[in-house]
C-alpha cells in the first residue's frame, strides 16, 4: 500500500486541514486583539511525496503548511525530520513543487523559503525535535500549532516541556499510533507505560489553562482502532470527516476516559477491570485558571 493512501490517512489530513484554515481564518478575522503570526510546526514531516496526488497541498502535512503559508500573511512554517535519507527527500520534493506555489529560497540558508505575494516562510529541519524545537520564538499575541504524527506513543516527538513553556496561544494534533488491536496484544501492559504518560502530562498540561480543552477523534469502523489526541483553546470547534467520532475531556470527562480504556487496554484486559482514570479526576470546568483575512486569492 502506498504510504499516506489508507482511509485513516486521508481522515487525518481532512481533519488537519480543515483546521489549520479554521484557526487561521478566526485569528486573523480578530481587529480588535494584536496578532503577530502563526507558527506552524511538523515535528514528523516525512517527505512530502503526495502519494502521487495531483492536488499536492492536501496530500501530506508539510504542503498542507505550505498551502496555509501561501495564503495567508505572517505564517511560519517549521518542518522537522529526524531520518536522513527521508529528510532528502522532503528537500527534494520541496525544491520541485515549492516554486509552483510562488515560493522562492531565501538568503538565510538552503532550505528556507519565502512566499513572495504573502511574505510567509518555510524552513526544513533534520533533526531530533524533542531536543531541538523548544518554541523559544513564541511571543504573546503569537500562536502555535504542532504537528506530531508519531508510528507509536513510545515515539511520541513533542517535548510537552518545551511545549507547556511556550507564550502565546497553544495547541497541538497528535496520532496516537500505538492503538493497533495486534500491537497492544504483542506489548505487555507493563511495558505500555509511556502510553498513558504522553496523555496524562497532557492532561495536567490543560488543567492548568482553563481556557484549553483535550479532544480524542476515533476512526470508526477502524479495526487498529486509530485515534488522534488534539489540545486546543475550548472554544474551537474541529470540523473532521464523518468517519471520526470526537470526545471532549472537558465536556464529558467519564466518557473521555471510557474511551481510552477502550483504546488502551485490550479486551480480556477490561474485562479483568482494567480502567484508565485521570488523577485527580475532579470536575474540568472548574480545574485549574486561565492561563484577518487570506490574501493572494485563490
Amino acid at each position: 500500500m502506498i504510504v499516506g493512501s489508507s482511509m485513516r490517512s486521508a481522515a487525518k489530513l481532512a481533519m488537519l486541514r480543515e483546521l489549520v484554515l479554521s484557526e487561521l481564518h478566526i485569528v486573523q478575522a480578530r481587529k480588535r486583539v494584536p496578532y503577530r503570526g502563526h507558527l506552524l510546526v511538523d515535528l514528523t514531516a516525512g517527505d512530502a511525496a503526495g502519494a502521487g496526488s495531483d492536488n499536492w497541498w492536501r496530500s501530506s502535512s508539510p504542503a498542507i503548511f505550505a498551502y496555509a503559508a501561501a495564503k495567508f500573511r505572517q505564517v511560519h512554517v517549521r518542518l522537522w525530520e529526524k531520518e536522513g535519507a527521508i529528510f532528502e527527500q522532503l528537500i527534494a520534493n520541496l525544491y520541485r513543487v515549492l516554486p509552483r506555489m510562488d515560493f522562492v529560497v531565501r538568503k538565510h540558508g538552503p532550505w528556507n523559503w519565502e512566499h513572495t505575494c504573502t511574505g510567509s516562510t518555510i524552513e526544513a529541519f533534520q533533526g531530533d525535535s524533542r531536543v531541538l524545537e523548544d518554541f523559544a520564538d513564541m511571543r504573546r499575541w503569537r500562536h502555535l500549532l504542532v504537528f506530531n504524527d508519531p508510528n507509536t506513543v513510545n515515539q511520541w516527538a513533542l517535548n510537552m516541556q518545551f511545549f507547556g513553556q511556550a507564550h502565546g496561544t497553544i495547541s497541538f494534533i497528535a496520532s496516537m499510533g500505538c492503538n493497533s488491536h495486534a500491537l497492544k496484544r504483542a506489548v505487555p501492559l507493563e511495558n505500555r507505560s509511556q502510553w498513558f504518560e504522553r496523555l496524562e502530562e497532557t492532561i495536567s498540561l490543560v488543567r492548568g489553562r482553563q481556557k484549553y480543552d483535550l479532544r480524542l477523534l476515533r476512526v470508526v469502523g477502524d479495526e487498529h482502532q486509530w485515534a488522534y489526541l488534539v489540545m486546543l483553546p475550548a472554544n474551537r470547534m474541529i470540523r473532521h470527516a464523518s468517519t471520526m467520532l470526537e470526545y471532549s475531556w472537558r465536556r464529558d470527562t467519564r466518557e473521555f476516559e471510557r474511551q481510552i480504556s477502550q483504546l488502551f487496554y485490550n479486551k480480556s484486559e477490561r474485562d479483568n477491570g482494567h480502567r484508565w482514570q485521570a488523577e485527580p479526576l475532579g470536575d474540568p470546568a472548574s480545574a485549574g485558571a486561565s492561563a484577518g483575512n487570506s490574501v493572494c486569492g485563490g
